[in-house]
């Protein structure tokens, strides 16, 4: 018979271990990447949040982590799919896998460490691309240290032209 044993855990800010605090909403409409920094010492789970988010091209989203050595570029293994199209990274979480103009994105990455030894990252996430297309991502990365930052990024040039995004934490 197995044992489930429960650990009560602080959050980052050592208060109730069932809350969660959220970053100031960015809204981009230039350039091709948002950074979420300073993330607090603690971090175990992290929900990445999409409202709108349309690009000015047919790029797909990554999301890369950061840690005290600075923004991890490789590693990854992550793939979104969209029932058409399927995308894989090594430079990043896949979070999205095909991208259009007229796609507004909405939804949520969820992250979670996985192993704290380790820094090991596990990604999930639910997108809805348009009327028509739902993109589901997974992926897991292990980091050098521990995570304080993670940056959303465009795979190539396009730029952010509308919606907002931010980040909640515990």
């Amino acid at each position: 018979m197995s044992k489930i044993v429960v650990e009560e855990i602080e959050n980052a800010a050592g208060a109730n271990p069932y809350s969660w605090s959220i970053s100031a909403e960015q809204s981009p409409t230039s350039g091709t990447s948002v950074d979420f920094t300073g993330l607090p010492s603690g971090v175990r789970n992290i929900k990445i949040l999409f409202d709108q988010i349309s690009l000015s091209g047919t790029d797909t989203l990554l999301c890369q982590l950061r840690d005290g050595g600075g923004l991890e570029t490789s590693g990854y293994a992550s793939m979104a799919e969209n029932g058409n199209t399927r995308v894989a990274s090594t430079s990043g979480l896949q979070i999205s896998s095909s991208g259009d103009a007229s796609h507004a994105y909405t939804g949520q990455i969820n992250l979670s460490l996985e192993d704290s030894t380790n820094n090991t990252w596990c990604s999930f996430g639910i997108l809805r691309q348009n009327d028509s297309n739902i993109s589901l991502s997974g992926g897991s990365k292990t980091l050098s240290a521990e995570l304080d930052g993670l940056r959303i990024l465009v795979s190539g040039s396009n730029t952010y032209d509308a919606g907002s995004l931010s980040v909640m934490f515990q």
